[in-house]
């Protein structure tokens, strides 16, 4: 069987984060600028965590099994608190090398080699965007996984087009003779965009907590599920139909209660076995993967799912 496009897009990301980081620590160690290190870092980091998303969706791929009966989709959450979290650190500790450069006066930098650097790694992280946004939208299962990972190589491209612009200032300023400022360009913008980026990993360790625990989705894909619930329900004559939805990870979960006047002529399971695959048959068509739930019943008083406390 054939890869996914969802998993040929995460190996792409995987491939290229690789020799985006090695390229940056060499290239840094020779220019002998702690912000294209950070670059490289930042990227290194990656290649970890675009590992890690790979082995999640492939985990989840599996399905449901003895072990996990409900499947594993939880895990592509995990992997966001994961990436939130490590990515949070790498950003401290530049701040906190940068603040310590700026102590010590600046750092001497090759600016030409910086400038020719971050040149090449804002084309090549852009087009990397590219290429993840337009395989996000034409994957039938619409992964939070490529959209992560296309937020952390929209975050490069944001680094390194920043790199570029403090290089050619740099330059600027070291041509004209005041080197002594430059020194201070290369932590001083360490320090800037360690910063900034912290808002990446707190909405991805946001976005990932949301995942692992019993959240509503959004209002478009709630008012989405309940139009076809009700449409199957009058059609086969219910008296009222409810929902509830639960997101898991990239799952819905979605328990449906049907009720039946219990004055009219009781259905029998062949036409309840129709009403459940035509509800499916709705429900199938929207982009996410659904684990459905559905009771029938002429008890008013009863809502799936209902909580019982123990006698």
């Amino acid at each position: 069987m054939g890869r996914s496009r969802t998993e040929r897009l995460l190996r792409w990301s995987l491939y290229g984060a690789i020799g985006f980081a090695v390229a940056a620590i060499v290239w840094g160690l020779l220019a002998g600028s702690r912000l294209i290190l950070f670059d490289g870092l930042f990227s290194l980091v990656s290649v970890a965590l675009s590992g890690l998303s790979l082995l999640a969706y492939r985990a989840v791929q599996r399905g449901p099994d003895a072990a996990y009966p409900y499947g594993r989709e939880v895990l592509g959450s995990l992997v966001l608190v994961v990436k939130g979290v490590a990515i949070g650190v790498l950003c401290l500790a530049a701040l906190s090398s940068a603040a310590l450069d700026l102590r010590a006066g600046g750092r001497e930098v090759e600016w030409g080699a910086g400038v020719a650097y971050a040149t090449v790694a804002t084309l090549a992280c852009g087009a990397m965007v590219l290429v993840l946004r337009r395989g996000s939208r034409r994957s039938p299962e619409r992964s939070g996984l490529l959209a992560a990972e296309a937020a952390e190589w929209s975050l490069d491209t944001l680094l390194s087009a920043a790199v570029l612009l403090g290089f050619l200032g740099a330059l600027a300023l070291d041509l004209t003779g005041r080197s002594d400022l430059a020194a201070y360009v290369d932590p001083l913008m360490v320090a800037i965009l360690s910063a900034a980026f912290l808002v990446m990993p707190a909405r991805l360790i946001r976005d990932g907590f949301r995942g692992t625990v019993a959240v509503a989705p959004d209002e478009t894909v709630r008012e989405a599920v309940e139009e076809a619930v009700g449409a199957v329900a009058t059609e086969a004559g219910a008296s009222a139909s409810s929902v509830s939805i639960a997101t898991f990870g990239e799952r819905l979960d979605v328990t449906v209660t049907v009720w039946f006047d219990p004055d009219r002529t009781p259905m029998t399971l062949t036409q309840l076995d129709e009403v459940r695959a035509e509800l499916d048959a709705r429900l199938a068509a929207l982009p996410h993967p659904l684990l459905v739930t559905v009771a029938f019943t002429a008890d008013p008083t009863i809502a799936e799912p209902h909580r019982l406390t123990p006698s």
